[in-house]
């Protein structure tokens, strides 16, 4: 049975990222007990978004995203949000943004300042179509 997180992220958009900040080591595929550190690593992560940006709002998921490969299985940190609220799309757009570097890079991100970069992108969008 799926679950209600699952059916919302299945009508979402997602940005994939790695399971630690951009400047450090991760686990990888193939070493002793990788996937449950790379679980741990998303958690982790998870945490340290939430204590940058807050809490996410409503329409926005942290979840941690299994994928396969031919080298085998190994996880990501999805931000999923819904594209139909500006607040999730900001917070979205905020983590893409302003990721952390480290895991020392604790510095709180006010997601809201890119409520007005994704309604000029939206704007933007538009017009191209026109």
């Amino acid at each position: 049975m799926l679950t209600d997180n699952v059916l919302m992220a299945a009508n979402m958009e997602w940005f994939d990222f790695d399971t630690v900040p951009y400047e450090e080591q991760c686990a990888q595929v193939g070493e002793p007990d990788a996937l449950q550190k790379m679980k741990d690593e998303v958690k982790r992560t998870k945490a340290l978004l939430i204590q940058k940006f807050g809490e996410p709002p409503i329409g926005v998921l942290l979840r941690p995203h299994r994928n396969e490969h031919d080298f085998g299985s190994y996880y990501s940190l999805r931000v999923y949000y819904n594209p139909n609220l500006p607040d999730a799309v900001a917070y979205a757009f905020a983590c893409d943004g302003d990721f952390p570097r480290t895991w020392d890079d604790t510095a709180p991100v006010n997601w809201r300042k890119y409520l007005s970069k994704t309604e000029h992108q939206d704007v933007s969008l538009q017009q191209e179509a026109n």
